[in-house]
């Protein structure tokens, strides 16, 4: 990132409509996920707390997403769990 943060992508395609719900929790650091659509436009953020972070979401559209997986504090960095969900 900018700030020189370290941070994973990972794409899913979705369909118009379709309810997600995103889930991120670590031990290791403040977790901050970040929902992206096809052209890298943030459409939901979560800095969450106690070391979860959550979005829920219903898709504007068929295509490409992308979920972000970072930390709140630049140094942040350590294992996670990550789960995508349908609602």
């Amino acid at each position: 990132m900018a700030d020189g943060s370290y941070y994973d992508l990972y794409v899913f395609r979705g369909n118009r409509g379709q309810r997600i719900v995103v889930h991120l929790r670590s031990n290791d650091f403040q977790p901050y996920l970040t929902l992206l659509d096809e052209n890298g436009v943030e459409i939901l953020s979560d800095s969450g707390e106690r070391g979860h972070a959550h979005i829920r979401c219903t898709l504007a559209h068929a295509g490409r997403y992308f979920i972000r997986v970072n930390s709140v504090r630049r140094e942040g960095k350590g294992r996670y769990q990550l789960q995508l969900l349908e609602q």
